[in-house]
């Protein structure tokens, strides 16, 4: 409803021209709409639509008479137009467009707060997942960082060198390949600079095990392998 609706005293004479208003509002078509009146077809516009005094009467809950009576009212107002034929009436609001814009605005408004409302939510899951995947980086540190921790893993023996250890057999052998794994990547050039892995455009610790124990198996019919492990390719 428009709000100056309330404001406008022929409307709000009493409960009877209030209702019989807002139900002429609601029965007024939004888009051009094809009925049959006077017996033609017409084609009706934003604001207007069909009806009669008795089934207004009926859903409005008012006698006849006096729906006639205001909206007679209406007419000599300026609220509506009406033109009538021996079936039905042709009702017309007049400023019909003042009141959709209201409504219009009041849709827009409300469209631009579930839009405001979704891209919040959608900015909050972004973050959300922005940040899983800064600590699931994190967790997993860079291929740099990996490199570093499981060079001092193995020269030190911790924890995790036991348990990469054990996942290899836990033999001797598995022992020496690790620490020769790590003498190998971790020579310095002639210039004393970075480190051979340094030097790789990418390394990934672990593809680099598999890379080497796969090649050990590969070539362990040629030879003494553990004797030649820079000759293996990486």
């Amino acid at each position: 409803m428009y709000k100056k609706t309330l404001k406008n005293p022929v409307i709000m004479k009493d409960s009877d021209h209030l209702t019989l208003w807002c139900y002429i509002l609601t029965n007024a078509v939004f888009t051009q709409t094809d009925v049959i009146f006077n017996g033609k077809r017409t084609t009706l516009s934003p604001g207007q639509f069909t009806t009669g005094r008795k089934k207004m009467a009926y859903d409005c809950g008012i006698h006849q008479s006096k729906v006639e009576r205001i909206l007679k009212t209406f007419k000599i107002e300026q609220q509506i137009e009406q033109r009538t034929d021996r079936q039905c009436r042709l009702i017309t609001v007049l400023n019909w467009s003042k009141y959709q814009e209201s409504e219009q605005r009041i849709e827009q408004r409300s469209n631009n707060d579930r839009t405001t409302i979704e891209q919040r939510s959608n900015t909050k899951e972004e973050v959300k997942e922005l940040k899983e995947l800064k600590e699931k980086k994190e967790e997993r540190g860079t291929p740099a960082q990996n490199m570093r921790e499981f060079i001092k893993s193995v020269r030190e023996e911790d924890p995790v060198f036991l348990s990469l250890l054990e996942s290899l057999g836990g033999s001797p052998d598995a022992r020496e390949e690790l620490k020769k794994f790590v003498d190998y990547w971790t020579e310095r050039s002639l210039s004393g600079g970075r480190e051979r892995w340094e030097t790789e455009k990418t390394f990934e610790v672990r593809r680099r095990l598999a890379r080497w124990f796969g090649n050990i198996k590969k070539f362990a019919g040629r030879g003494n392998w553990q004797d030649e492990p820079r000759s293996v390719a990486i």
